[in-house]
Parts: structure tokens; C-alpha cells; sequence
């Protein structure tokens, strides 16, 4: 809240006015309201249920310091006061230590009610013969007069008269009023005699049955804590008129431990028919049935709306929006009546606030002030001011500060990753800082939890304070909490985590040079499988994990069949800034994307290149290698083929290779074989790419062979399959429709014809028309059967790849024709029949279905 005289006399002040300004909170005003108006129809059953009534009294506003609790709270009570009924209201701020002395809450409570004019008669003589037991000798007013605010309240409200004239009704139907003597001590000691007679008392007061024990003279120092009580039955006699207390800072309880809370509580309970609004940092765990013991009152039958499955009564106090974080700067500061924070600096201001008040009026002062020296025009309006760090600071343990701090290196995090940033600090340390309001939580987030942003930037820019961290420990600090994420992501086979280890990684290796070792292998993995969505360009090259994000940037926006045209504008400057293993891999990504668009010898050139410049990291030696292999694969080189992944010292993927060769001779239980072990290592190792990859080929294995739908071996989380996979699939699908519903079958690669175009998938459109040629055999459409043909020759010969689909074709036509050019590892009349077999299997069984007309 803004301090009129600070704003009076700081610099600038007399060319800018400066005054305090409350933004407007919709929802918490709503929630005040519905929250007092549900209070109020409460009062029926608290009427029939007495003490075990549910308490509905408490509304509890929590949120981050400087975020606009206390401004809220005077809000609500000006709100409160201004309804034009006849009402009670009073703020107890706990900041101030005096509140915390019993005799002065239940005096102040007191004072609160007397400004509705009503008759407190048990709570006022109960009072005065505790104050005759604790203070004899001293009147109620000279005690008042003594403290601050309590004195000010007394003769505003003339509190010590309107409590002897409650006494001297009871004093007076019981003794001869001529006999009193007036004045607040000599009351008190008249009502200590005056107990004598406990029949007549008690028959004066009859109606409380409460009161006898609070005059009972060797437990009367007791009863302080209890008076509340009596103070409720009186306003209950008196109607229930409306009384709202306002109680503001209860942190500064909560930090002083449950033996201080314990009263303030009790008041709670006590007083059912007072609405009481509490304002603080950390939710009010009331409800919790662990407390009892701590607590007078605890669980969710005493207090429901502070249940953790309800908390209605509970309203976190959040950011202000943008429009309220401008309204709030235009009219914190003025020049003649104007808005004197020009516009673009309000929206820099706003921007770098993150709709939070504290932040605000800090960055108001500092063009307050830069307009006194003459230098607001410039100004930045994002400036992180270290008055945030310490103002939160100051109410943490040394160890939860270097949570806090740690936790500034991170966009989001869990326990885990904030406690290897900080460093040596016990778990109850890590735990108590998680538990604050400033700690963001969201559930979608792999890591759900986050500091403000505007507190982040606070944090890093923060030199000035007596704990804050030095450049040194900063560097260790980011070093540990790396090093975490690096094995994280080794034993991760999730793709929204090992992208979180990516991008967190990143932004640690890129500012405090790092290296990028691990991080060019989680790339790698998720490049496999379309998994960089979302890696973010740091926006620069001096290191190699800025390099890194951009390449990661240009490889999530094309697929790998379009890399080649994608990776042009990867200047000299950025694969320079890369690392020796990221050249690599860009130099592998151009070669695969050339091999996927049919230029079968310059990527043969490309990966002979890259084999003979000297060893290659583990993964990129694999992909390589295995790629290369594929090169033969296409040229039909089998027995070479077969000879290179046999070899003891080969790197190709065993699994891969020796599965696409028996595909291509039709040997299906052999291919199967290959693919399923390989689908299961890939699936052993969370690498999700090769895991697709083995699923998309087990589905044309399906389809050839017609033993089981296809669809069935597709993720159910396939959004992310790669150009070539989602193209496969459609042919598999229908190559297994083929003996069945030809139409189906010819829609189905009509649209793996259009996705293939459209990716540039050359092998894909190579396949779509051998299936083509397939449903044509199947069903004996010569004509279809020679224009898959033409489709497939004119293939080969653009590319010089796919030779051995033409041999296959023309063997289902019939044509024994052999090729010297195919090195068919178990021969020509092996092969021949193979595919021969696997066309006869699928040929309808009863009847011929109409196929779809030939093209002419």
C-alpha cells in the first residue's frame, strides 16, 4: 500500500504529484460479497446449533508480498463501511507487535463493537472483574490511555464510559445504585465485592449461561483468551448487527509459531456472528485434522471453507492484468492532471511487472525520480529492481533464500532439480520454500512448478543484498542443477521430459558456456521423432548451445525429406558457431534428406564422406553407417548388403538392415522377425523415432501379407510420426485392402500420393505406385498392372534407385524376365517365386469385386 507522506516527500515530488491508487480486483471484490453475504445467512444455523455450528466466518486473502493484500483489505472494509447500514469494522494489522498482547486484541475487538452504540453487558462485566483479578489498582482507561492506537480508539468511541454504563445496569439492579461509586476502578473493585452475591448476579444476566465461569476469582486470569465469548452472546442479543475485523500481515503469526496463533484462532471460533477478513502470505491450514493438539479448533467440521477440497474461503490474491497494470501506472503518477509515465514506457513497465503491484510502484518511483534528474526521457521501463528479492527474503530461512535463488536459474522445475541447484540444504528447507505463494503452480507442465518471472529477474539482477550471489555462485549453482538434467534425460524415455532437459539445458549451457555434449544427444533423439517442437532460438551464435537451438529450430520446421532445401540458409556463421558432433549431424540430416528425395548416388557420396573423416559419436556412427547400408538396399546390392551387416565390426542397425532385405524378397516370416526385435530394442531404449520407424515397417509387412490389419501397429499418440511414416502407413493400409476393397485401396494411395508430393517423400511415391501395380495384379487389371509399371521404370530411371521393383512387377505379369543389374541373395527363380506366392495368396477366393476403371 502507498504511504501518502513517503509519496509527499521523495524526490520529484514537486514536479510530479504521486498518490495511492488501488486497481481494480473484480473477482476479490465478489468473492468479499458472496462470501459476507453467505456469513450472514449462516447466522440461522449457528441460532440452532450454538458452538458445534460450522464456522463460515473467515474469508482469507493469500498472496505474495507486494501483491496488493493490504490495499485489498482497506478496500474491503471502505466497501464494507459505505453500505449505509448501521456496521462495525476495524483493521488489525499484525505488523505491529502490541496486537499481539491478548488484552489488547480482545480491548480492541471491544472498542470495534462499540461503535454500534449496543449494550456488551456480559462481556463488559466479565471484563471489569478480570481487570479487578489482573490489574487492581489500574482502571481500564489509564491502561488504554497507554498504548497507541487502543487510547486513540477508547476516546474516539469513549470506550471506558460506555463500558461502565453496561456494568452499572447490572450493578445497580443488584445494589443501590446511591451506594456505587463511579469511576472504571472503583467498578471494577464494586463488581469483585458485588460477586458475594452470585444468586442476584446470576439473575440479572440470566440468559448468558456462559458468564458464571468467567467470575470465578482463581480462574479469572484465564478467561482473557475466552472473553470473545461473551462479547458474541452480546451482539447476539443485540440482533447480530454486521461486524467485520479486517486482520492484515498474518504471516507475522504464522512465523511466531502456533503458541501465538492459538488465541488468535480462538477469537475466531469464539466471535461466529463477527466476519472476520484475513489478509496473508501462506494459506490458513485451520482445516488440517493434524493440527489438533496445536490448535484449539481444527479439521474440516470446524472450519469447511478452509478445506483443502473446497477452499472456498481461501482466494489466492494474483497478478493484475495488463489493462489494471496500466491503469495503476497512469494514475500513480501526474503532471497537471495527465498521466506522466508516457504510454511506451507504461507498456515496457507492464510487460516487465507481470502484473505484479510491488513492481509497479517500484518502477513509479524510478520515474518519479528520473524525471527529477532530468533523465526520464531515458529511461527503461524494465528495470529488475532488487527491492523484490529482499522484500520476499526477509521472511526465509538462510536455506530457503538458497532455494529461492537456485530456483531463479530455472522456467519451471520440481523438488528434485530446485535442490540440486541450491545446493547442500535440507529437504524440509526445499519443501518449506515449494509451499509460497510466489511459487507458481501448473499441472500441464512436465515440472509444474515455477517462480514469477518478474521475481526471476529480480533475483539474477541482485547485488546489493547481504546474501545475494556472486558470479561464482551463480556458475556453481547452474553447473549442479546441468548436470542434473543431463541425467534426467539419460534415463528418460519421455518425450515432454527429455524436450524440458533440452530446453532448460540449453539456456544453462548458452550463459554460463557450458557443454553441449548431452544436449546435442537429446536433440538427436528427439529430431527422430519430430520432437523439437518447442525448443526455442536463444537468439544467438557465440556458443555452441545457441547454434544448437537454432539448428534444432530449422530441423523442427521441416521434416527430414525437406531438410535438404530447409538447411540452405545455415549460413557459414552458424555452422561455424556449431559443434564438431552438431556439424555432423547436419552434414548426415543433408544426406538422408537427398537419399529420401531419390538422389541415391550424391547421398551415397555424402555418407562415404562423412565415414571417412575419422570417428563419430556412437549415435550419429549408427545413423550413418545404417544409412549408407540403405544406399545398397535401394540399388539392390543385397548379398553386399547382407556381407557388410554380418560383419563383426559392423555399425548398421542389424535389425533394420536385414529386415528390408527379406521384405524385398517377400521372405515375410523372416522380415517380421527382424522388425519385432528391433521394434523391442527401440522400445527398451525410449528412442521413439526407431520405434516408429519398426512399426511403420511391420505394417507393410501386414499389409503385404494380409495376415493383420495394419492400423493395429500404430501408436496411439502418432501426431508426431514423420513424413515417410504417416506415407507408409497409407500404403500398408492399403496394401491390405487390396484383395478385398480395391476402391478403398486405390483412395487410400491416392492420399499417400498427395502426402508424398507434399513432403517430397520420393520413396514414397515409388511405393505408391508398386502397391498400385499389386491391387491391379490382384485382380487381374492388366492395363493398371502397365501403368504402375511406366510409373515405376520412369522412377528408376530419374534416380537409379528401386531396379529390383521393376523385375517384380513384370513377374507378376507373367514375365520371367531376370536382371543381372538385382544381386538377389538367394537368386532369381527364389525371388521370383516369392513374390509370385505372395500375389496368388491374396488373389480374391470367391468371386472377382469390381475394381476401380483404368486410366487410359
Amino acid at each position: 500500500m502507498s504511504d501518502p507522506f513517503s509519496d509527499r516527500f521523495r524526490v520529484g515530488a514537486s514536479i510530479v504529484s504521486a498518490r495511492p491508487v488501488f486497481t481494480n480486483r473484480v473477482d476479490e471484490l465478489a468473492r468479499f460479497r458472496s462470501a459476507w453475504d453467505a456469513h450472514r445467512a449462516s447466522l440461522d444455523d449457528l441460532a440452532a446449533l450454538g458452538r458445534e455450528a460450522p464456522r463460515t466466518n473467515v474469508l482469507h486473502f493469500y498472496g505474495t508480498g507486494g501483491i496488493g493484500k493490504s490495499s485489498l483489505l482497506h478496500r474491503l472494509r471502505r466497501e464494507f463501511d459505505e453500505d449505509g447500514i448501521a456496521r462495525a469494522s476495524e483493521v488489525i494489522d499484525f505488523d505491529s507487535p502490541s496486537v499481539f498482547d491478548l488484552e489488547e486484541m480482545v480491548l480492541r475487538l471491544r472498542a470495534c463493537v462499540g461503535q454500534l452504540g449496543i449494550r456488551c453487558t456480559a462481556f463488559d462485566f466479565a471484563l471489569h472483574f478480570y481487570w479487578s483479578v489482573a490489574h487492581p489498582g489500574e482502571s481500564i482507561e489509564m491502561y488504554t490511555a497507554k498504548h497507541g492506537v487502543l487510547g486513540r480508539l477508547s476516546r474516539k468511541y469513549d470506550l471506558a464510559a460506555d463500558m461502565e454504563s453496561s456494568v452499572m445496569d447490572i450493578v445497580s439492579s443488584v445494589v443501590e445504585s446511591s451506594s456505587v461509586v463511579h469511576g472504571t476502578t472503583k467498578l471494577a473493585s464494586a463488581v469483585h465485592r458485588l460477586l458475594i452475591d452470585r444468586a442476584r448476579v446470576k439473575h440479572a444476566i440470566a440468559e448468558c449461561d456462559d458468564l458464571p465461569i468467567f467470575l470465578d476469582p482463581t480462574t479469572a486470569e484465564q478467561s482473557i483468551g475466552y472473553l470473545p465469548a461473551l462479547l458474541s452472546w452480546d451482539l447476539q442479543q443485540a440482533g447480530n448487527p454486521p461486524v467485520t475485523v479486517f486482520w492484515d500481515t498474518y504471516e507475522e503469526v504464522q512465523d511466531r509459531g502456533r503458541r501465538q496463533e492459538k488465541p488468535i484462532q480462538r477469537i475466531c471460533f469464539l466471535l461466529p456472528n463477527v466476519f472476520f477478513v484475513v489478509g496473508g502470505r501462506n494459506r490458513l491450514d485451520w482445516a488440517h485434522e493434524s493440527l489438533l493438539g496445536e490448535l484449539d479448533y481444527v479439521g474440516p467440521r470446524c472450519w469447511p471453507g478452509l478445506a483443502e477440497t473446497e477452499a472456498a474461503s481461501q482466494v489466492r490474491v494474483g497478478d493484475l492484468s495488463e489493462r489494471d497494470s496500466d491503469t495503476y501506472l497512469s494514475e500513480r503518477l501526474l503532471v497537471h492532471g495527465e498521466a506522466a509515465i508516457p504510454p511506451a514506457v507504461r507498456q515496457q513497465m507492464v510487460a516487465a511487472s507481470g502484473g505484479w503491484p510491488l513492481y509497479l510502484d517500484l518502477a513509479a518511483q524510478h520515474f518519479q525520480q528520473a524525471m527529477a534528474e532530468g533523465t526520464a526521457d531515458d529511461i527503461q521501463g524494465d528495470v529488475p529492481f532488487s527491492a523484490l528479492a529482499t522484500r520476499l527474503a526477509a521472511d526465509l530461512s538462510m536455506e530457503e533464500r538458497a532455494v529461492m535463488r537456485g530456483a531463479a536459474l530455472l522456467e519451471s522445475f520440481d523438488a528434485d532439480l530446485v535442490r540440486a541447484a541450491a545446493g547442500h540444504v535440507a529437504d524440509g528447507a526445499v519443501m518449506g520454500l515449494l509451499e509460497r505463494d510466489f511459487v507458481k503452480r501448473d499441472v500441464l507442465r512436465v515440472w509444474p512448478l515455477s517462480l514469477h518471472s518478474t521475481l526471476r529477474r529480480a533475483l539474477r539482477a541482485d547485488t546489493t543484498s547481504w546474501d545475494s550471489w556472486t558470479d561464482i555462485d551463480w556458475n556453481l549453482a547452474a553447473r549442479r542443477v546441468f548436470d542434473r538434467l543431463a541425467e534426467r534425460a539419460a534415463r528418460s524415455n519421455d518425450t515432454r521430459e527429455l524436450r524440458a532437459c533440452l530446453v532448460q539445458g540449453l539456456a544453462l549451457a548458452h550463459e554460463f558456456l557450458l557443454p553441449v555434449d548431452w544436449l546435442s544427444v537429446v536433440a538427436r533423439r528427439l529430431a527422430g521423432h519430430g520432437g523439437l517442437s518447442g525448443v526455442r532460438d536463444l537468439g544467438s551464435l557465440k556458443t555452441p548451445a545457441g547454434a544448437l537451438s537454432r539448428l534444432c529450430q530449422v530441423v523442427d520446421a521441416h521434416s527430414q525429406t525437406s531438410f535438404a532445401e530447409a538447411a540452405k540458409p545455415l549460413d557459414r556463421a552458424l555452422l561455424d558457431a556449431l559443434s564438431p558432433v552438431d556439424r555432423v549431424w547436419v552434414r548426415s540430416l543433408r544426406a538422408t534428406a537427398l537419399l529420401n528425395a531419390g538422389e541415391v548416388r550424391a547421398a551415397a557420396d555424402a555418407y562415404s564422406d562423412i565415414i571417412s573423416d575419422g570417428v563419430l559419436p556412437s549415435d550419429v556412427a549408427v545413423h550413418v553407417h545404417t544409412m549408407f547400408a540403405l544406399v545398397l538396399l535401394k540399388t539392390g546390392r543385397f548379398q553386399e548388403l547382407v556381407a557388410l551387416a554380418e560383419h563383426p565390426d559392423s555399425r548398421v542397425d542389424l535389425h533394420r538392415v536385414l529386415g528390408d532385405v527379406t521384405r524385398y524378397h517377400a521372405r515375410w516370416d523372416e522380415a517380421r522377425s527382424h522388425y519385432e526385435r528391433g521394434l523391442a530394442d527401440s522400445m527398451a531404449s525410449g528412442d521413439l523415432g526407431l520405434e516408429r520407424l519398426y512399426r511403420a515397417e511391420l505394417a507393410l509387412v501386414d499389409g503385404w501379407t494380409g495376415r493383420s490389419d495394419p492400423r493395429l501397429r500404430k501408436r496411439p499418440d502418432d501426431e508426431d510420426a514423420s513424413a515417410w511414416g504417416a506415407v507408409t502407413h497409407l500404403v500398408a493400409q492399403a496394401l491390405f485392402e487390396a484383395g478385398r476393397e480395391p476402391v478403398e485401396a486405390h483412395r487410400l494411395l491416392d492420399e499417400a500420393a498427395a502426402a508424398a508430393g507434399g513432403y517430397g517423400v520420393t520413396e514414397g511415391r515409388v511405393d505408391v505406385a508398386v502397391a498400385r501395380g499389386f491391387v491391379a495384379a490382384v485382380h487381374d487389371d492388366g492395363p493398371g498392372l502397365e501403368r504402375a509399371l511406366r510409373a515405376v521404370d520412369d522412377h528408376v530411371g530419374d534416380t537409379g534407385a528401386h531396379g529390383f521393383w521393376v523385375i517384380v512387377l513384370r513377374w507378376w505379369s507373367q514375365d520371367d524376365a531376370m536382371a543381372e543389374s538385382v544381386d538377389w541373395i538367394s537368386g532369381n527363380l527364389a525371388a521370383r517365386d516369392a513374390w509370385r506366392a505372395t500375389l496368388e495368396r491374396r488373389r480374391p477366393s470367391h468371386g472377382r469385386r469390381r475394381s476401380r476403371p483404368s486410366d487410359d
